[in-house]
């Protein structure tokens, strides 16, 4: 089973569609929401990218699109 966070923030329409689409598989995936604004780090690095799905290796930003 995948462990992944969900990097969110309040009234954002890409976090709640990316929350539906997750949703979907929720059998297949454990999945951990966090707020932006309750990690530093996370709000530093992925203020303007949210949502965010990050893994041990890899972050997707926005739209569900791999960072480059």
């Amino acid at each position: 089973m995948s462990k992944i966070t969900l990097i969110t923030n309040d009234n954002c329409p890409l976090c709640d569609k990316a929350k539906e689409e997750l949703d979907l598989v929720g059998a297949e995936i454990k999945l951990k929401e966090v707020n932006i604004y309750e990690i530093r780090e996370y709000h530093e690095k992925y203020w303007d990218k949210i949502p965010v799905l990050r893994r041990e290796i890899k972050s997707y930003c926005g739209l569900l699109a791999p960072k480059k």
